[in-house]
């Protein structure tokens, strides 16, 4: 069973700064992911960074950031991709129906992103295990991040730095 996060591409601040601008999937670069209803970023948390914060902070601070170390076009507007964290130096992932920034790398840190019905959607695993049916990646429902939901609960937006 795949598991993805719905992208809502939506710019939410015009000023011009770093992590003001849509990240496009077209280079690598240093991204945050914020979760359209609560305003919070996805971070690792403080005392033990390999946890996902579900909270999240409302700034883009080093817990926030993740780099994107893997991109791979895989037709059009599909693409591979890893997000490992800026501080811990981990990847995000899924392990079942947790979520966590635990990650080495491997296949289990590798999301598709797939531009569908006016939205992307980034799906756990390659290209190749996606099938349809799939479920969100990311629910934050009392300030958890669990794999899977569905909804507005799914809903990010994600940040390129520059």
């Amino acid at each position: 069973e795949k598991l993805i996060m719905t992208y809502v591409n939506k710019q939410h601040n015009k000023k011009g700064g770093p992590f003001t601008n849509d990240y496009l999937f077209k280079v690598k670069n240093i991204v945050a992911i914020q979760h359209v209803g609560t305003k919070g970023y996805i971070q690792v948390k403080g005392d033990s960074l390999e946890q996902v914060d579900g909270k999240g902070t409302k700034q883009v601070n080093e817990e926030a950031q993740w780099e994107v170390t893997h991109l791979e076009s895989k037709g059009v507007n599909t693409f591979e991709v890893k997000f490992k964290n800026v501080k811990s130096g981990k990847y995000l992932r899924i392990v079942g129906a947790d979520v966590d920034a635990a990650g080495d790398g491997g296949d289990d840190c590798l999301f598709t992103r797939v531009y569908q019905n006016n939205k992307s959607k980034l799906h756990s695993g390659p290209k190749e295990a996606i099938k349809g049916g799939s479920k969100t990646l990311m629910s934050f429902n009392s300030n958890q991040i669990l794999g899977g939901g569905a909804g507005s609960y799914s809903d990010v937006n994600i940040f390129r730095q520059n």
